[in-house]
């Protein structure tokens, strides 16, 4: 009889045990960490106010599972430091959300210290999704290019001399008179070069259009914001684009795009 007592009172000992194990298994999470390149073999320390998960300073060693240590503490803990070499390489004190897994990103700061550079709990996913930026407002066009065409003004992207006249169409002019002989080179722009257009393609390696006057002679260039068209005339005629001829003879302009006056947003200035 006292045999099967003892026999009894140990089975229930090793059902206790294992309820012992699996509760404190479901009290526990999983802290993640990703080190720098080249970075030693972590420690971690971890606490909740006075109670401390580990007996000694600085903690225990993680373990390395693909890209990130891993290490289990109680689910209480709220602090946490990462270390390398004890109180030389630590991190700040890093607070974090009781009974949660958690992840933590470090990267060495410029005081040669590690620093936790982001927090997460949603398995280390802590990439910043690109701001969405506002939309661009533009209400007003400018020429930009060489200074003999542009009055003088080399270039510059928002020069008052070289702003657009709007018309009922919603076409942008500008007439230059007396533009003189020699090669000459432009882009249309909304104010700055964040936001200009060029030959979409045949242009020089910037992308500007460049056409060249054998004799003084009025250039009028226009654009369309509808559709980025960018077209550019000599005493009123328009070029052929498909030769690059111009029905004045005396001019001979080399617009250097592929549709009459096409272009594209580019995002060079001029001759880089």
């Amino acid at each position: 009889m006292k045999k099967m007592i003892a026999i009894v009172l140990a089975l229930m000992l090793c059902v206790s045990a294992l309820s012992v194990v699996a509760f404190a298994a479901e009290d526990t999470i999983t802290v993640h960490v990703q080190m720098p390149e080249g970075a030693a073999q972590p420690s971690l320390w971890a606490w909740e106010g006075t109670n401390n998960a580990f007996s000694a300073w600085p903690g225990e060693k993680m373990t390395l599972n693909g890209d990130w240590y891993e290490i289990e503490v109680p689910n209480w803990v709220t602090g946490l430091i990462v270390s390398t070499n004890g109180n030389v390489d630590q991190t700040d004190d890093t607070t974090v959300e009781a009974g949660k897994d958690v992840w933590l990103v470090c990267v060495m700061g410029d005081d040669g210290k590690y620093d936790v550079a982001s927090v997460s709990y949603d398995g280390g996913q802590t990439e910043e999704q690109p701001e969405e930026k506002p939309e661009v407002v533009i209400d007003a066009y400018y020429v930009a290019g060489t200074g003999a065409l542009c009055n003088n003004k080399e270039w510059d992207p928002a020069a008052a001399e070289n702003k657009m006249t709007k018309g009922e169409d919603g076409i942008w002019t500008i007439t230059y008179t007396a533009v003189p002989a020699g090669e000459h080179k432009l882009k249309v722009t909304g104010g700055s070069w964040d936001n200009c257009w060029g030959a979409i393609s045949n242009g020089d390696a910037d992308g500007n259009i460049v056409f060249t006057l054998e004799e003084a002679t009025d250039v009028v260039v226009k654009f369309n914001p509808a559709n980025n068209k960018v077209t550019v005339l000599v005493n009123g005629e328009d070029m052929n684009p498909a030769t690059g001829d111009m029905s004045l003879a005396a001019v001979s302009v080399a617009l250097l795009a592929a549709t009459a006056g096409l272009v594209a947003v580019v995002s060079k200035k001029k001759e880089f």
